[in-house]
């Protein structure tokens, strides 16, 4: 997420796993939601506005399982990611 203080983007989630999957993208995503829901002192759901991600298909497969199809409007891929699909 943005932090318009800080003027820099904050990783609220990172995965560090050897081979994801979309269903272990599925479950992180499910624990995060659940975890915003019981900290919040009130009912509320957690719906981001965009994402920044690596190219990996288990990453947008998992997002979709979660979010729905729509969910690939709002994301994007950081730079340094961009380049080596470039470079490839």
């Amino acid at each position: 997420m943005y932090h318009p203080l800080l003027r820099e983007t904050i990783s609220l989630m990172k995965s560090y796993c050897k081979n994801s999957s979309k269903e272990a993208v599925e479950e992180s995503l499910s624990c995060f939601c659940e975890l915003i829901q019981e900290v919040s002192e009130r009912d509320c759901e957690w719906v981001p506005e965009g994402w920044m991600c690596d190219e990996s298909g288990a990453i947008n497969k998992g997002l979709e399982m979660i979010f729905g199809a729509g969910v690939h409007e709002t994301v994007v891929t950081c730079l340094s990611h961009f380049q080596d699909s470039v470079n490839r």
